[in-house]
C-alpha cells in the first residue's frame, strides 16, 4: 500500500490532466516518472549510500526492504538501479581521467 500511495502521490505532485484522455506515449512517460519517482521516494538515494549493505545481494535486497518497509522485489529492483547509477558514475569518472 505504501509504494502504491507514493506512486499515485507522484501522479498528484508531478502531472495534471486527465491520462485517459492522453496520447498513449504520453501515459507511458507519466507512468515511468511516477515508478522512478515511487522508487527513490520509498528508498531515497542519500539514505541507501549511508547503509553498509552486505556483499551478498540477497541479504543487501533483506536489509533495504527491512529498513524502509518495501517488499523484497522492490528493494532488488531499488538496489538494481542504485547499482547501475553507481557503475555509470564511476565509468564516466574514467573516462574523464583518460581525456
Amino acid at each position: 500500500q505504501w509504494q502504491d500511495f507514493v506512486h499515485e502521490l507522484a501522479h498528484v505532485l508531478k502531472h495534471a490532466g486527465n491520462q485517459f484522455n492522453m496520447n498513449r506515449m504520453f501515459r507511458e512517460l507519466q507512468e515511468y516518472q511516477a515508478n522512478s519517482f515511487m522508487y527513490h521516494f520509498c528508498v531515497p538515494t542519500f539514505m541507501l549510500e549511508k547503509i553498509s549493505l552486505p556483499r551478498m545481494q540477497s541479504e543487501a535486497i533483506k536489509l533495504i526492504g527491512d529498513t524502509f518497509n518495501v517488499t523484497y522485489p522492490f528493494a532488488a529492483k531499488r538496489l538494481e538501479m542504485y547499482k547501475r547509477k553507481q557503475f555509470s558514475i564511476h565509468w564516466h569518472q574514467k573516462l574523464y581521467q583518460m581525456n
